[in-house]
């Protein structure tokens, strides 16, 4: 009965381990995914349409590997905070953008 149950428990250990390393390597890579998109984000913030959406993605993607992991790792809280910065980059010249057509279409009329 002793060693019946130390097996079980060994399996039970194994098995925990082998979900937790399963599960950190796909929320490592959305994590990486989400630092990547929040730098291009970022980048084409002069694109509002294309900022915006790439601003989303790292976001949702941040939070994703948050949900996986439990916790925060240093590149998904990197990709949720430039995440977010770009978005907001990429509304601010959208908003930026409009305001200068609507004052140059003024000139003109």
């Amino acid at each position: 009965m002793s060693q019946n149950f130390n097996e079980n428990n060994n399996n039970e250990e194994k098995y925990v381990y082998k979900n937790v390393m399963g599960t950190s390597q796909n929320s490592r890579a959305f994590s990486v995914a989400s630092l990547i998109l929040s730098i291009l984000s970022i980048i084409c913030s002069f694109l509002p349409v294309l900022g915006i959406i790439l601003g989303v993605l790292a976001i949702s993607f941040a939070i994703f590997s948050r949900r996986n992991l439990g916790y925060f790792d240093g590149f998904s809280l990197a990709g949720l905070i430039l995440g977010i910065i770009g978005a907001v980059f990429s509304v601010a010249a959208l908003i930026l953008r409009n305001i200068l057509i609507s004052l140059v279409a003024g000139l003109f009329s």
